[in-house]
């Protein structure tokens, strides 16, 4: 598993992320059976936003916990 805090670390100061290069990532991370789960204060809506594509194979801590 891999657990990533979003603001100010895997996001931007744009608050995005280079969408193709994670692409490749997550199909490599699927492949190899590694779970991605992004951490955030925000709200499970926006992060859930922020990966559409992906939001269904991943898991969301949101909310502050």
């Amino acid at each position: 598993m891999i657990a990533t805090d979003m603001d100010q670390t895997f996001l931007n100061n744009q608050n995005t992320y280079n969408k193709d290069r994670f692409k490749e990532l997550f199909n490599e991370m699927q492949r190899q059976k590694i779970h991605f789960v992004a951490a955030s204060g925000s709200q499970h809506e926006r992060l859930r936003a922020l990966f559409t594509p992906y939001a269904n194979q991943m898991d969301f801590i949101s909310q502050n916990g």
